[in-house]
């Protein structure tokens, strides 16, 4: 890979990779770091990492430097994300502003489920990926993402009547 293929990838693949990682943190500037981190040390690597695997290669990264970095320091606080819009491509402005909120709305119920479930309805839902790619990148069974997918659609499901009821 070239050290220009890295400004593609980065403009190709930034709001997929904003979006796991607030998905995985819930906090936007973590996400952001995050992000940062895993360029930087894709350009370290630049000469050992193919061009086609380098949207699953950036988002082990940052799981990874999550890991490491956050999870394991006790006294961080978890904030829930800042709100910041997903992009909807519509004509319509107010559908667009509706979609958004929805969509908002939607990420923090999942974020609020266990962690396997949101993970996976993330890469499913929000960055489109197919269960074969979830389950290769996730190095888990395809039956393993059909059954996360499956409870975490019914853990919302009761998420969110539970919230209709209030």
């Amino acid at each position: 890979m070239k050290k220009n293929q890295v400004s593609w990838l980065f403009e190709t693949y930034y709001s997929d990779l904003i979006l796991y990682g607030i998905g995985i943190t819930k906090n936007q500037k973590i996400a952001e770091d995050l992000v940062s981190d895993a360029f930087y040390k894709l350009l370290l690597n630049i000469d050992k990492v193919a061009l086609h695997q380098c949207k699953f290669w950036l988002m082990r990264v940052m799981k990874n430097s999550y890991i490491d970095k956050y999870r394991k320091e006790r006294h961080l606080e978890f904030y829930e994300a800042t709100g910041r819009s997903i992009e909807v491509m519509e004509s319509n402005h107010l559908e667009k502003l509706l979609q958004e909120e929805v969509r908002r709305d939607l990420m923090q119920n999942i974020q609020k489920l266990p962690a396997k479930y949101t993970e996976v309805m993330i890469l499913y839902y929000f960055l489109e990926l197919t269960g074969k790619e979830i389950a290769e990148y996730l190095d888990v069974s395809y039956g393993q993402v059909r059954t996360r997918l499956y409870r975490g659609r019914q853990l919302l499901k009761e998420r969110l009547e539970k919230d209709g009821e209030t």
